[in-house]
């Protein structure tokens, strides 16, 4: 007579887990000594597979947290603005960086949108004119000063300088696409910027 005791674990209908007790002829001794081990064996795996579920859930959980760590917040102080950037700066691909940019220029005001103008040429322009064309605008950048922390505004710009030295010209294209399909008035000085190759040009009519 053989003695013998099978384990078998499914998952979705697909076995994760298959172990037979060694075989035992009428040694019920010897059987009982492999069903401890079996039991060892089960404990081990469902310990296992408890663990990995744990680890799974964690690691979603951590990743809807920094989804909305990533949300924007007009009632958040600005140096928490910051620290989500500095974030966001390391983990985006291209096509999510020039999602966020095209969001955010929707949301500028029309001052936002003049002022952030010459920065847009310098990094998204043709490459032969965006040597030289810009001047006096290192104010808007995202810079460490000592009194007040940086605007979301300017931060926002300076995610746009360091994402947009990585995007390919297509990339770039693309994104001035988007943007003048919102903007006719930001397209036309855009346009008449470019003609004139004087960032200084103020003429909004």
């Amino acid at each position: 007579m053989e003695n013998c005791v099978k384990v078998v674990v499914s998952k979705n209908n697909e076995c994760i887990f298959d172990k037979s007790t060694n075989k035992s002829y009428n040694d019920m001794s010897g059987l009982v000594d492999n069903l401890k081990k079996m039991q060892h064996d089960v404990n081990d795996f469902l310990t296992t597979l408890v663990n990995k579920e744990h680890v799974v859930k964690d690691n979603k959980n951590i990743s809807e947290s920094d989804d909305e760590d990533l949300e924007d917040s007009d009632d958040e102080p600005d140096h928490i603005n910051s620290k989500k950037y500095n974030i966001m700066s390391s983990i985006l691909s291209s096509q999510a960086q020039l999602r966020y940019i095209v969001e955010w220029f929707q949301e500028w005001s029309d001052m936002q949108r003049m002022d952030f103008l010459n920065i847009f040429i310098e990094h998204c322009g043709p490459p032969d004119m965006v040597n030289g064309i810009v001047s006096g605008i290192e104010g808007l950048g995202c810079k460490d000063e000592p009194t007040r922390p940086p605007s979301l505004f300017q931060c926002r710009v300076k995610l746009f300088q360091e994402w947009s030295q990585n995007w390919t010209q297509l990339e770039k294209d693309n994104l001035l696409v988007s943007i003048k399909n919102i903007d006719s008035k930001f397209a036309d000085k855009y346009e008449r910027r470019l003609t004139s190759g004087n960032a200084n040009d103020n003429d909004d009519n």
